[in-house]
């Protein structure tokens, strides 16, 4: 009986170890630079949770060093299923400036740089868990880093 009980943790504490190891592998950003340096969540405000409209976010700069990002934030969105993460894209979106997005501790910021998401879905009839980052080089005098901020959001039709 004892060993039954340790066999069944063990085996509980390698599934945990694989999905923790899946959820960091979704992007190739280090670990320790997602969610520290930029934070990003869903605004309280516009959004309505439903498959048809596009997703408001809110991302805030927490760093002392630049951090740059395409016109784009480099958006890489997920949909969760029972087994995976699946990655879908963004519809077409023009965003202004059509240039490269700066922030820094140099320069004048609003508390938060408001990104609206426009996710592919593969239907507009289901429900999903979305997890959605954003990912920038950041300036540090070891040389340029990715970092990344990632949330997640459920939707429905």
């Amino acid at each position: 009986m004892k060993t039954r009980f340790f066999f069944v943790l063990a085996m509980f504490v390698i599934v945990l170890i694989s999905c923790n190891s899946q959820e960091q592998n979704l992007i190739n950003v280090e670990p320790s630079y997602i969610n520290n340096e930029i934070l990003i969540r869903v605004a309280s405000f516009a959004n309505t949770f439903k498959t048809k409209d596009p997703i408001f976010l809110e991302l805030k700069y927490n760093s002392t060093n630049d951090i740059t990002f395409p016109n784009n934030y480099n958006l890489k969105i997920f949909y969760k299923t029972k087994n995976e993460w699946v990655e879908i894209n963004e519809e077409p979106t023009q965003r202004f400036p059509e240039g490269d997005i700066l922030f820094s501790p140099n320069i004048t910021m609003p508390i938060v740089e408001s990104v609206v998401v426009y996710p592919a879905l593969p239907s507009l009839f289901e429900n999903y868990v979305l997890r959605i980052y954003v990912i920038g080089k950041m300036s540090t005098e070891q040389g340029e880093k990715d970092v990344a901020a990632y949330t997640e959001v459920n939707l429905s039709p």
